[in-house]
């Protein structure tokens, strides 16, 4: 039972049948400390990510060999290429069939968030990934 619990499938979706549950019976005073805290939870998430990727991007490239450094390029745009190929033919043969409905009934509205705080990112995701690939690069190269 404790390896059950120590599943991470597992306590994702133990998690979100909580939240199903927690929503169903929360009143509006509890749902705005909820919205507010994904907020901000959020806000600091967009912030750290760049800081992550370029944390663990470059010292990996630094680690590579030349020969690997290639070849684990390699890998990486193929399997991009073919999951973003994948993706566009599931979502092309799936999506048709499926029946969504546009309105919601029953449902209740979140409420807005009580107290705001903006955290910009130091710099957009796609501009840390490069950054720490080309710092990876330098520092592999002049070893």
């Amino acid at each position: 039972m404790k390896k059950l619990f120590n599943n991470l499938p597992f306590r994702l979706l133990l998690g979100v049948v909580a939240g199903i549950l927690i929503g169903q019976i929360a009143n509006e005073g509890f749902m705005n400390i909820v919205v507010t805290v994904k907020y901000i939870l959020g806000q600091l998430i967009t912030f750290c990510v760049p800081l992550i990727i370029i944390g663990f991007i470059a010292p990996s490239i630094t680690k590579l060999g030349n020969r690997m450094l290639g070849v684990a390029i390699v890998i990486a745009y193929v399997s991009s290429v073919l999951a973003a190929l994948l993706s566009m033919l599931a979502g092309y043969g799936l999506i048709p069939h499926l029946s969504i409905v546009s309105e919601v009934d029953g449902l209740k509205e979140l409420p807005g968030v009580v107290f705001q705080l903006d955290i910009p990112q130091i710099m957009p995701v796609m501009s840390a990934l490069v950054f720490s690939v080309m710092i990876g690069l330098a520092a592999a190269w002049t070893k």
